[in-house]
């Protein structure tokens, strides 16, 4: 039997680092359970600028860096809708593009931040957001949000979002943050420039 799968992408174009990280802001506003967003994009791109926005909106005080040499980077925060949430930043750009990968996973934990992600808990909610995550393709969940990064050749600024929802979390996730765009409560983080099902 044949199935149908629509998912919304939204298109978002944003003049500026902050814009970016407004970006981060704002779908944190649209998260309600667990989540992993996988990040893809070139040097530069904005992937943790934009994790970055998703850690304030998260309610995350401390500074946010990527993880290039330790993989992993956990905080934690406390949430007045969401109880306590753990933000996971995991950066992968440093190990190898090949099957060894899949090998390395288990000796960085990023197994058990999967496993994590699958068991919902009242009052607690757990992001995982992945850079580079095209490299581990092969083990993330149907259920993620897809963010590609893309830099604008005419303006070194201006960066170019594409997100998408594979599942129906996710896909819940665009459709919050599409609501909050249009309600205009959004303002200086970047222009909706189109949204459309495919």
């Amino acid at each position: 039997m044949a199935t149908l799968r629509i998912t919304t992408v939204l298109h978002i174009r944003t003049d500026s680092a902050l814009e970016t990280e407004r970006v981060g802001k704002f779908l944190a506003r649209s998260i309600a359970q667990n989540l992993l967003i996988a990040l893809r994009g070139d040097l530069g791109a904005g992937k943790t600028t934009f994790t970055r926005g998703l850690a304030r909106g998260l309610g995350v005080q401390e500074a946010i860096t990527s993880p290039t040499f330790t993989f992993i980077n956990e905080y934690v925060a406390e949430d007045n809708d969401r109880g306590l949430c753990r933000l996971i930043h995991v950066d992968v750009y440093r190990l190898p593009e090949d099957a060894q990968v899949l090998q390395e996973v288990e000796t960085i934990g990023f197994a058990d931040v999967l496993d994590e992600l699958e068991e919902a808990a009242p009052g607690r909610c757990t992001v995982c957001v992945v850079e580079w995550a095209e490299r581990l393709a092969a083990i993330l969940p149907s259920d993620r949000l897809e963010v590609h990064l893309a830099t604008e050749a005419e303006n070194p600024h201006a960066r170019l979002l594409r997100l998408q929802g594979t599942g129906p979390v996710a896909q819940g996730v665009l459709a919050r943050l599409e609501k909050i765009w249009h309600e205009g409560k959004a303002e200086q983080a970047g222009a909706l420039v189109q949204e459309g099902r495919g």
